[in-house]
């Protein structure tokens, strides 16, 4: 089976990360796999360092909207799938999604959309969501089968009557399983680890401003990432004189290994699919303080295993979370152990990957 693999951005994310698991996986399993990607970054150095993958560097492919740009690229990326001739078209992000599926008309391959997250998802502006919604119901008529990472997306694209269940299907994400060791944590200060690229997507800021009121107690919290926002929330922990309750840790390599020396894993965000950071710190057993959007809900379970917040309750909601970990050390240990349990029986890799595979066979 041959299969291409197309996305258009290279920074190190949860679809990145995704795609990067499914190129290692088929071709373990003998399979022929090339990937096209849209620009040079952490996928595509380490997708190079890969034995027996055609690794195609797409520039025509960009994230913004460029009428001419896209045009092109659609004609040139049929070229390239009629030249390749892959039996499968595995498309992962909203712009190779659109580009792809175009491009791929009139070709003998079989396409697959593979959503992290709608364009017209909650969060989003009801003009941008108005027009993502229209093109994807187009879209989807080109589809052999939509992949949904979380059952609220799946949910939310039959609400708005873009996809039908005999089109669509829900694979959850994934992480690889490691040993699991009962956390025991001797710091002085509670760490809670926030693993997001600095964008408008996410949302530093909000906790920043949220937790100056409660800034004389007790934890730390580590942001793991890059980005065009993060000048901004360095600036703002400086105004707001809290330099002693966070640090910003940049992109990293070891990020298992921080997220195991730390207490709690928290994610303020404005709109999600399933983020896989979350997945990575059930797996650790880490409670969980997450905003309640997208999928998130799916992971996290008020009271069980972390809180779910309230964005626009802001620092009510975040902080009480927090000083209530802070607190009570036995209700961190309770949820940790059930964020592992949640881990084992619904996000390992090997579900996730086989449930994909047998999408491949199927169609």
């Amino acid at each position: 089976m041959k299969i291409m693999y197309c996305i258009t951005r290279s920074n190190w994310g949860g679809a990145q990360a995704h795609v990067f698991e499914l190129i290692k996986d088929q071709i373990n399993r003998g399979n022929e796999v090339s990937l096209v990607i849209g620009e040079k970054g952490d996928l595509f150095n380490r997708v190079a360092e890969l034995e027996q993958v055609q690794l195609i560097y797409f520039p025509y492919l960009q994230r913004s909207l460029n009428l001419r740009l896209d045009v092109q690229a659609i004609f040139e990326l049929h070229r390239l799938i009629k030249k390749i001739s892959p039996d499968i078209l595995h498309l992962h992000s909203s712009k190779a999604g659109a580009i792809g599926r175009l491009a791929a008309r009139g070709l003998f391959c079989k396409v697959i959309f593979t959503v992290h997250g709608w364009a017209f998802t909650e969060g989003v502006s009801k003009a941008r969501s108005f027009v993502y919604r229209y093109i994807e119901k187009i879209l989807a008529k080109y589809t052999d089968k939509i992949i949904c990472v979380s059952q609220y997306d799946l949910n939310l694209a039959m609400k708005m009557k873009v996809v039908n269940l005999k089109k669509a299907i829900v694979i959850l994400n994934g992480a690889e399983e490691t040993s699991y060791v009962e956390s025991n944590s001797s710091n002085n200060k509670m760490i809670l680890t926030m693993v997001a690229r600095f964008d408008t997507q996410k949302n530093q800021e909000l906790l920043i401003k949220s937790v100056e009121s409660i800034k004389s107690n007790p934890f730390i919290i580590q942001f793991i990432g890059e980005g065009p926002t993060k000048k901004n929330c360095e600036q703002l922990v400086h105004q707001l004189d809290l330099s002693n309750n966070f640090k910003f840790l940049g992109f990293r390599k070891d990020v298992q290994k921080i997220l195991d020396g730390s207490d709690a894993f928290i994610l303020i965000t404005n709109y999600e699919g399933l983020p896989i950071s979350i997945i990575e710190a059930l797996r650790e057993g880490l409670p969980v303080i997450a905003s309640d959007v997208g999928g998130i809900n799916e992971m996290v379970r008020e009271d069980y295993n972390g809180f779910l917040v309230n964005n626009g309750k802001g620092s009510i909601d975040i902080n009480n979370a927090i000083l209530t970990m802070i607190k009570d050390k036995e209700k961190r240990k309770y949820f940790g152990n059930n964020s592992r349990y949640i881990f084992e029986q619904k996000f390992t890799l090997k579900k996730e990957l086989d449930a994909v595979n047998t999408v491949y066979k199927t169609i």
